[in-house]
C-alpha cells in the first residue's frame, strides 16, 4: 500500500494548470493566490513533449484532491478491513478444521455428528437473520 504520509507538508491545493507560456513549451501548475495581494504560486512546470504537457500540467494540478481521495479511500479500506476481521477468522478457522470441531468450539459443546454440527449451524444462522433490522 503506498505510504500517504511522506507526502505530508505538501503545497495546499486547489492548484491550477496555465495554458503554455510564450514559447507554447511549458505548462504551469499555480497555487493561486488567495486574494488580490497573496501572489500565486509556482508548484511545477510540464513540459509539452509529444502532446502530453497539458494533460501532466491538469494531473499535476489535480494532485492535491487525488491525494487527498487516496487517503479517504485508504481509511474506508482499513475500516472494512477491520469490520471483516471476525468473518475473515472464522472462516480461516474453518477452513483449517472438520466442520464438527469449529462448530464445538463456536458453541463450547461437541456437537456429536457431521450432520449435528451442520443443524447447529444452520441455527447460529437463523438466529443471525432474526437478529438484522426488517426492512419494513
Amino acid at each position: 500500500m503506498l505510504d500517504l504520509d511522506k507526502f505530508e507538508g505538501h503545497t495546499p491545493g486547489p492548484w491550477s494548470s496555465f495554458a503554455p507560456d510564450d514559447d507554447g513549451q511549458k505548462f504551469s501548475v499555480e497555487r493561486l493566490g488567495s486574494n488580490q495581494f497573496v501572489k500565486s504560486r509556482k508548484i511545477a512546470t510540464a513540459h509539452h513533449d509529444k502532446g502530453n504537457g497539458e494533460a501532466n500540467a491538469r494531473l499535476i494540478a489535480a494532485a492535491p484532491e487525488l491525494l487527498e481521495m487516496a487517503r479517504k479511500l485508504q481509511d474506508e479500506n482499513n475500516k472494512l478491513r477491520e469490520a471483516a476481521k471476525p468473518i475473515s477468522d472464522f472462516i480461516t478457522a474453518f477452513d483449517a478444521k472438520p466442520l464438527r470441531q469449529v462448530v464445538d468450539e463456536f458453541y463450547g459443546i461437541h456437537a456429536g455428528s457431521e450432520w449435528e454440527a451442520s443443524i447447529r449451524l444452520s441455527h447460529f444462522r437463523a438466529l443471525k437473520k432474526a437478529m438484522e433490522p426488517s426492512n419494513a
